[in-house]
């Protein structure tokens, strides 16, 4: 059963939400992972020509002049919000790209090819027919000096992010201030999104030149954020805030559940010598004030051989059954689920039912900045339509990723409006 409505031919990390944990269960379940898997992986860039690999979106990326072999190439769909990257990976050694039509990320529709090189960048609009009868061919291109760009707002207290349609870029709003290091040239819409009440999603579309220096403004259109009209006190209970250095989560040994057990899946994690094993990952780190956390990178791996592809593109699941495994418990007086951030990239937070298969009940997207930052989901009457599962139904929580990423989190809380006790909800499964 599949429970977003989004389409997942061209949104590669929603299907990772399901199938991270599908590999997950068969881990608790004792089966090894060449069992359970499934190879996702996409071919961009070497390999044949359009003509031998059938119809294909063929390239080639220069710098200063000269080819730009192993340029990053990301592929994303034109005037998304969600910023899923449909495909990432690398030129060949010639800077020619070749991504074949006939890879079913890749279907009828208008996307922006990005390609980035020791700190140069370009992107390039384009368009799928609904029946390519030839190669869809973007000819020669020039990476070019980056596009930095900040910009305002007329309250200090607006909270949200800042996203480029279209593209991966995304920056949280700080003390009414934002700002982006390194875009590339061309046309960027940039598109407000905020988290607190009072304050419309706004945008404002800029055309900026290769290395230009860029302010913009939403402080005329801005509202003033509203203030709520009471506060009731919630309950907050830490579900875990990893002091211990337990890979079982705190509420699960409090009341000696034997479950609730923290596991990573991933590929390409660059903090772990052994990205593809079970047996007990739980990826702990220091923070800068000296509380411990869960810390671990993903990164997309140049290619050694660009004629081999398979098995580079970074991808990661992190998460945690609520208590014994496969047994659902009911999450429906739970108001919101918090936690803290910081690093770089964005995952998509998940609650899920496992059963006959993977079913997405919750989801949302995290955007991940240099600070510390408070993301509080909600989660009551946020349910997925027409999933067949409800909040009384979660077994697993997830961190899921299929871009490169650096992610910190701590202080994992479950907060409720409820005179219910939050920890009398872990003390038995919901009834099936």
């Amino acid at each position: 059963m599949m429970c977003s409505s989004k389409k997942l031919n061209y949104l590669f990390s929603m299907d990772l939400v399901k199938k991270g944990f599908a590999f997950v269960a068969c881990a608790f379940a004792g089966a090894g992972i060449l069992a359970c898997s499934e190879n996702n992986s996409n071919v961009a860039g070497g390999g044949g020509s359009g003509v031998e690999a059938g119809n294909a979106i063929t390239a080639q990326i220069f710098s200063d002049g000269k080819p730009a072999a192993f340029a990053r190439i990301t592929l994303t769909e034109n005037q998304s919000l969600d910023t899923n990257i449909v495909l990432t990976n690398y030129a060949d050694n010639e800077g020619k790209v070749t991504i074949p039509l006939m890879n079913h990320f890749v279907g009828q529709g208008d996307y922006i090819l990005e390609a980035s090189l020791q700190g140069k960048i370009l992107q390039k609009e384009f368009s799928v027919p609904e029946v390519p009868t030839s190669n869809v061919e973007l000819g020669e291109n020039n990476l070019e000096d980056p596009v930095q760009v900040s910009g305002t707002f007329g309250y200090k207290n607006v909270e949200g992010f800042v996203k480029v349609r279209g593209l991966n870029y995304h920056t949280p709003v700080l003390n009414g201030k934002f700002s982006f290091a390194q875009l590339p040239a061309g046309n960027l819409d940039f598109v407000f999104i905020p988290t607190s009440g009072g304050v419309d999603t706004l945008s404002i579309a800029v055309t900026a030149k290769p290395g230009e220096t860029t302010s913009i403004a939403f402080e005329d259109t801005t509202s003033k954020p509203e203030e709520p009209d009471s506060v009731e006190t919630p309950q907050v209970v830490l579900f875990d805030d990893f002091e211990s250095g337990s890979q079982q989560h705190r509420i699960a040994d409090s009341l000696g559940i034997f479950g609730g057990f923290w596991v990573l899946i991933s590929n390409g994690v660059i903090n772990d010598p052994d990205p593809m094993s079970f047996g007990g990952r739980y990826p702990l780190d220091t923070a800068e004030n000296g509380s411990i956390a869960v810390h671990y990178s993903v990164k997309t791996l140049v290619p050694k051989d660009s004629s081999n592809m398979d098995s580079i593109t970074a991808w990661s699941s992190l998460g945690v059954p609520l208590g014994i495994q496969y047994q659902p418990y009911d999450l429906s007086t739970i108001d919101t689920i918090a936690f803290k951030v910081k690093g770089e990239g964005s995952l998509t937070f998940a609650l899920l039912h496992e059963g006959k298969d993977m079913s997405i009940v919750i989801q949302q997207k995290v955007y991940l900045s240099d600070e510390w930052t408070r993301v509080a989901v909600p989660i009551k009457g946020h349910e997925q339509k027409d999933c067949g599962y409800t909040l009384s139904d979660i077994t697993l929580l997830s961190f899921t990723t299929a871009n490169d990423m650096d992610f910190w989190m701590d202080d994992l809380q479950f907060i409720s409006l409820s005179d219910k006790p939050i920890y009398d909800i872990f003390k038995q499964p919901s009834a099936q």
